[in-house]
């Protein structure tokens, strides 16, 4: 049995699409169609993306707290990606414990659990977790509910994922279907990498 502490957005919610439209209703910003501009800024962590579409780190936490309020009434928008859940509900029934930790609000992220069926997997969600303390957070939910790092995994989407899960000491599993370019995330050396959900079951019963 292993502890799976679980990022949400991009890694079991496909919600770029309804984060990019408030992010462009928020911002002001004409919206990206350059397929090749879409692709660089996913090859790069959060911050510097930041830079990039001129949004300083002083406006990023005001922006967050309107985003998850506008976020509230489209959670019927977002959609699991698919072959999500039925992975959800099987690492549950094999006996390991499943974690949130979401920058997502707790309100919205367990509406969708509870939408797809999967709210009673797991123990926990933490929502409204900072856009850069996840380590903090990480080491919290695992002091709060008495388990050890070197039991516990983190799976997450994002560059920032493998950062936090370092300085927590936790092993990080990077998922390719979410906002960070495959390629990017194995640069920064994950534990392990799954190409699919599916993969997460291959993953975690070879550990």
């Amino acid at each position: 049995m292993s502890n799976l502490i679980f990022d949400f957005d991009g890694t079991i919610a496909n919600s770029f699409e309804v984060v990019e439209k408030i992010f462009y209703e928020l911002t002001g910003h004409e919206p990206v169609t350059d397929k090749r501009l879409i692709a660089h800024l996913r090859r790069q962590p959060l911050l510097k993306a930041a830079k990039e579409m001129r949004i300083s780190p002083a406006q990023m936490p005001r922006l967050l707290i309107k985003g998850r309020a506008l976020m509230q009434h489209r959670m019927s928008q977002v959609k699991a990606f698919p072959g999500i859940p039925p992975v959800i509900r099987e690492l549950h029934n094999q006996g390991n414990r499943l974690f949130i930790i979401s920058s997502n609000s707790q309100s919205n992220v367990e509406a969708f659990l509870k939408e797809h069926d999967l709210l009673d997997c797991f123990d926990r969600v933490y929502g409204g977790v900072g856009l850069f303390n996840k380590a903090r957070v990480l080491k919290r939910v695992m002091k709060r509910n008495k388990i050890k790092a070197e039991e516990s995994f983190y799976i997450g989407d994002e560059v920032r994922d493998i950062n936090a899960a370092k300085r927590a000491g936790v092993r990080i599993v990077s998922v390719a279907w979410g906002y960070n370019d495959v390629d990017a995330l194995k640069e920064e050396k994950p534990f392990s990498a799954a190409m699919n959900p599916a993969g997460l079951l291959r993953i975690f019963e070879n550990k």
